[in-house]
């Protein structure tokens, strides 16, 4: 085709059923498959419609081949210069990749309509009670604070308290707070003290650790019976079998009456504590005309057992006035001391005149010294011409404690003491019969 030619056809419009006009040909024959032999930078023709224009094909659009619009793989050296933002156009968001490195993740800055980058967070050295857990309440540490769960529910620092303070609830969480009161309660409480068993205190009773383990009340038990250990429990009981010499017997009692064969048994013991009168006395009735009026006179005594004094007594040959009595623990240093008891002012009979004093305890093989005391000065009462007498001038009337500076002398007024002396025997049954022991001294 001539060149005068391809310039009629470039100027010429073309119209197939009015579809499509095609204009601006150049050196494109109509009548034909449509081909084109104009150079770049020249487009072949341009394409004006509304309606689809069927088996049109185009290798390249917008001078981009079809290749490049499949999806391809993106290099780091792309991302790291920011070239996806320019290579990849139509994303929704512009994308910021500015100071990427190794381990940041993309995120949404609705700040700036931008994605951008940014580091992990740390997952290395960082606070306990920090931002970096969630579920904490951020926080410094101080020597002596806890942690706790507080009402959020977060994990929080609980502040140290002062000295003395206890960990307990108040509200329902975790608090410092005062130590329970210590109020006045039984010690067999069951409750406070957890370790024993309730029980109300009884005279008598004693505390033993039950089989449970746990602190209990042991009931008194019946007068006289020992504390032995139960061969069935094992535990402490009254009464009970006791071991004598290696060999066991049926039972051992103590008494205050004097124990019959039936009390005793056949292999049993009894050991009888009960009490008799006893009576010791000093001086004598040799001479009758001692009178001590307007002196304090005193001998001493020495009891034979040990017991309860119930009287105190002088022997009285001629009757006259009033008398006193009191006894004393202890001389020295040319004095009396220890007043232990005195009777009252009491009108004098014939013969002995013996007289309370009170409940006093004495001791066998202790020196003790009775004291007298009387308002006439025709008073006579008996006494032995030897032996040592204390004394120094007196107005009658209540007793001294300590007395006066005493003197001695040659005398012993015939006087006693009477008092319930403690008689332990030991009975046993020796082959039908029964036979009691007592102490030596």
């Amino acid at each position: 085709m001539s060149q005068s030619d391809a310039m009629k056809y470039a100027r010429k419009q073309v119209t197939d059923h009015g579809h499509a006009t095609l204009e601006g040909v150049r050196g494109i024959r109509t009548d034909v498959p449509i081909r084109s032999s104009v150079r770049s930078p020249f487009p072949p023709f341009r394409i004006k419609s509304k309606q689809k224009v069927p088996r049109l094909n185009a290798d390249m659009l917008d001078g981009h081949h079809a290749s490049d619009f499949s999806q391809a793989a993106i290099d780091a050296s792309q991302i790291a210069s920011g070239i996806l933002a320019q290579q990849r156009g139509g994303l929704g968001k512009m994308l910021d990749l500015t100071g990427l490195a190794d381990q940041y993740h993309l995120y949404y800055d609705a700040g700036s309509n931008t994605f951008k980058v940014a580091s992990l967070p740390a997952g290395g050295s960082h606070a306990l009670l920090s931002a970096t857990h969630t579920d904490t309440l951020a926080d410094s540490v101080v020597a002596g604070d806890l942690i706790y769960g507080n009402s959020t529910p977060k994990w929080a620092r609980l502040v140290k308290s002062t000295d003395g303070k206890v960990l307990g609830l108040s509200g329902g969480y975790p608090a410092w707070i005062d130590p329970p009161a210590g109020s006045p309660h039984n010690l067999l409480d069951g409750s406070i003290n957890q370790d024993t068993l309730a029980g109300t205190v009884v005279a008598g009773d004693i505390i033993i650790g039950n089989a449970t383990p746990k602190w209990s009340r042991l009931a008194k038990g019946t007068d006289s019976y020992p504390l032995t250990m139960n061969p069935s429990t094992h535990l402490p009981a009254w009464g009970g079998d006791m071991i004598f010499g290696g060999s066991r017997t049926s039972g051992f009692k103590r008494m205050n009456t004097v124990p019959s064969a039936s009390d005793i048994g056949t292999d049993g013991l009894v050991l009888y504590d009960g009490t008799a009168t006893q009576t010791d006395t000093i001086g004598d009735t040799s001479s009758n005309n001692d009178n001590p009026y307007s002196y304090f006179a005193a001998q001493s005594i020495v009891p034979s057992k040990s017991g309860t004094l119930t009287s105190l007594g002088i022997n009285v040959s001629t009757v006259a006035g009033n008398l006193r009595l009191a006894l004393y623990s202890t001389y020295s240093g040319g004095k009396l001391s220890g007043l232990l008891g005195q009777s009252a002012d009491t009108l004098v009979v014939s013969g002995w005149n013996d007289l309370s004093i009170g409940s006093v305890s004495i001791t066998a093989g202790a020196t003790y010294y009775p004291a007298l005391q009387v308002s006439s000065s025709s008073y006579k009462g008996y006494f032995l011409n030897s032996g040592t007498q204390y004394y120094y001038s007196l107005a009658y009337g209540t007793f001294p404690d300590p007395t006066g500076t005493l003197n001695t002398g040659t005398e012993t007024r015939n006087m006693r003491i009477k008092y319930s002396a403690i008689d332990p025997r030991l009975y046993m049954n020796l082959n039908g019969t029964v036979k009691y022991f007592t102490p030596a001294g």
